[in-house]
């Protein structure tokens, strides 16, 4: 996708195109949870066979078409030359990796904070999860007008900072609608710090390599999803969901620092320079 994207899509504009992606990702979220949830209620008898309907629906639209993009002279590059850029972004992986494994906590421990901790009914943990969507919409929507004042390490770092005082106050709060209200700040700002990470990552990879290089990156960012997961599952054997967050609210504090290092150097990064490492 985002090789299509890099092809059709001035350089220029590469911020606005991310931000509506983002945009379309919290309607698709917001829709989905709506929808589901409606679904389950309702039509809970009939609800294996609608979710049939729906995915053979989806499968059935899902046509492939061509899209006619810019021609590039194209050099043949082996998995050597992509391993190089690779290395180069190394820092920036480490990072997502980092957001990614801790993000996924939400997800785990989502309904057990609402539940066990909270002691409320699935309706909390329902707008829980709908108010990080619309976050993520309100963000997308946001970075189309400000998606070039994004592309600043202290924003990013700042992004991070924020993440970390959003988890602690899941940690400490015992009020279902405080925790329900922080996630919209938190998907708004998540929104705006994909927005800026994924547009200048795709604007430096060059276009011969960026479909080889992002399989590699989704494999490693997305890897972090089922391992944290398990990971989650195993310490709240052993620790409360609150002193979890708490932890992993220090974790994202304190990867502020790096951050915003890691990410000045990532911002000065140009294709060119990919390509010279690449080529050396």
């Amino acid at each position: 996708f985002f090789t299509l994207m890099k092809d059709i899509v001035n350089p220029s504009s590469m911020g606005r195109g991310m931000s509506l992606v983002e945009a379309g990702r919290g309607i698709s979220e917001i829709a989905g949870i709506a929808l589901g949830g409606a679904s389950i209620i309702l039509l809970s008898d009939k609800f294996i066979p609608l979710i049939v309907l729906v995915s053979a629906t989806s499968a059935a639209f899902g046509i492939p078409s061509i899209e006619r993009g810019r021609k590039t002279a194209q050099k043949k590059y082996g998995f050597s030359h992509i391993f190089k850029a690779i290395k180069i972004i190394l820092p920036f992986l480490l990072i997502g990796l980092l957001i990614n494994g801790l993000f996924v906590s939400i997800e785990v421990y989502a309904s057990g904070l609402f539940y066990k901790v909270l002691n409320v009914g699935p309706s909390y943990y329902t707008l829980f999860m709908l108010c990080f969507s619309a976050g993520g919409l309100a963000g997308g929507l946001l970075g189309v007008r400000i998606s070039k004042r994004l592309e600043n390490p202290a924003f990013i770092a700042s992004a991070m900072a924020f993440f970390g005082l959003s988890f602690l106050v899941l940690s400490v709060s015992r009020v279902p609608y405080g925790d329900v209200l922080v996630m919209v700040p938190l998907g708004m700002v998540n929104s705006l710090t994909n927005i800026p990470l994924m547009s200048y990552l795709v604007k430096i990879i060059p276009n011969e390599v960026l479909g080889r290089v992002n399989s590699v990156t989704t494999m490693f960012l997305a890897s972090a999803s089922p391992v944290m997961a398990v990971v989650y599952g195993l310490l709240s054997r052993v620790f409360p969901i609150p002193t979890i967050l708490l932890l992993i609210a220090g974790l994202l504090a304190i990867s502020s620092v790096p951050t915003y290092i890691t990410i000045k150097k990532l911002f000065k990064l140009t294709e060119s320079s990919i390509k010279a490492a690449m080529d050396s």
